[in-house]
């Protein structure tokens, strides 16, 4: 399963994603991307594995697309910039991005360090973001390349953090310590340097323990809220809770209730 740039660990159901680059931060090669989606879709088809934690080697976690890979560096004509740009956003960065918003399996952030520009879109793709404390977040699109940010940023910063702060670590450019993301809600938690790996994977075994089918309603029903008014949601929230009791899960988490045991939950 692991590529070069990408290594994959597996172990009690809990796949650990690896970005392996670290003499460029992590940063995104078209290679890169492709293996990466390409791990994914094994990951997906593999029943066995129930969580995803997905890190970075080295001393960051991403800094998003390698600006110095060929396949994605902003040189060559001019004429030919844009087409080139827009069939590697929408063949390759998009569908990676997209993959990973829906991935069907929940997925946890190890932001083991820097997560600048498109990494920030990387980790917040996750459904749950634990940083060590000494990492930071720092978007520098616009100030540095006169570019907009891209990998997602946009989507998720403003309804995370708000338009306010969204746009100024949007324009400035400021470097957003761990803490200072956490306390913003733009992530889960911090923990020590030293705690990432083991509360990172204590995590990741409570989900993959937990019910799969539940999890992905859940994601999915939490997406959609914020494009629904409150009666909208409402109906939504029956819609799913009906399609989910009669499971096989639900019923186990019955039956392990009466039992007072453990819950052991298949996805379905």
């Amino acid at each position: 399963m692991s590529q070069e740039s990408i290594v994959v660990s597996v172990e009690a159901g809990i796949a650990t994603v690896e970005i392996n680059r670290p003499q460029v931060m992590n940063a995104l090669a078209g290679n890169t991307i492709r293996a990466l989606r390409a791990v994914l879709r094994e990951i997906r088809e593999d029943d066995r594995i129930r969580a995803v934690i997905l890190t970075g080697r080295g001393r960051a976690f991403s800094t998003g697309a390698d600006l110095g890979d060929p396949e994605i560096a902003l040189d060559g004509p001019l004429s030919e910039r844009p087409a080139k740009l827009a069939a590697l956003m929408r063949n390759e960065i998009n569908p990676l991005m997209e993959e990973l918003q829906s991935f069907p399996k929940p997925t946890i952030a190890a932001v083991n360090g820097a997560a600048v520009g498109g990494g920030i879109g990387l980790a917040l793709s996750a459904d749950i973001v634990v940083a060590a404390e000494s990492a930071y977040f720092m978007q520098v699109f616009t100030p540095k390349l006169g570019l907009v940010p891209d990998m997602g940023v946009t989507w998720h910063m403003e309804r995370l953090v708000g338009r306010a702060r969204a746009k100024g670590l949007s324009m400035l450019g400021n470097r957003l310590p761990a803490r200072d993301a956490a306390d913003w809600g733009l992530i889960w938690k911090t923990v020590p340097d030293a705690d990432l790996p083991s509360e990172v994977r204590t995590l990741a075994q409570l989900l993959a323990d937990a019910p799969p089918l539940g999890l992905r309603a859940l994601s999915s029903i939490l997406d959609e809220a914020t494009g629904h008014d409150f009666a909208q949601q409402l109906e939504r929230e029956c819609v799913v809770q009906c399609g989910l009791v009669a499971s096989e899960d639900a019923q186990e988490a019955v039956a392990a209730f009466r039992e007072k045991r453990p819950a052991r939950f298949v996805g379905r």
